[in-house]
């Protein structure tokens, strides 16, 4: 009889735990593509950010950064290492004040090139709405 119920009781256990630690991690999609500086060549020496934002009343997604390349490319990566972003509404960030140090030697051409107003989700005037994979991002600065 003891035995069924310290049984019953580690099942029951288990169950509940079970409940509570299934991984909620969200889908993400492809996040990619290009930037471009107001002359449209290719910006870098910055970091890129989608930052959620919030959209009818709703706030979704998570942060997503990646280094822009040599030719202005990038693929976001979020919540860790995750390829992607979550769906959602987000403000583009280009900041070439980021502490990444893989981005340290083209920092002075992102802050003589990439206009102010990019470098935080306070000014930015660019928005993107991810619901799928998006893998051809084209992102062209104004002054």
């Amino acid at each position: 009889m003891r035995a069924s119920i310290f049984v019953f009781l580690l099942f029951a256990v288990f169950a509940i735990v079970g409940c509570f630690s299934s991984d909620r991690t969200p889908s993400t999609y492809k996040a990619a593509g290009k930037v471009l500086l107001p002359s449209g060549s290719p910006a870098y020496g910055a970091e890129i950010t989608f930052v959620p934002k919030l959209k009818d009343g709703k706030l979704s997604g998570a942060n997503g950064t990646a280094v822009l390349s040599k030719d202005g490319a990038f693929s976001l990566k979020s919540l860790g290492d995750k390829e992607g972003v979550p769906e959602g509404y987000y403000a583009v960030v280009i900041n070439p004040n980021s502490p990444r140090k893989d981005l340290l030697a083209d920092k002075q051409f992102g802050i003589a090139n990439i206009p102010k107003k990019y470098w935080s989700e306070d000014t930015t005037d660019y928005f993107v709405t991810i619901d799928g994979d998006k893998t051809d991002l084209v992102i062209k600065l104004a002054k």
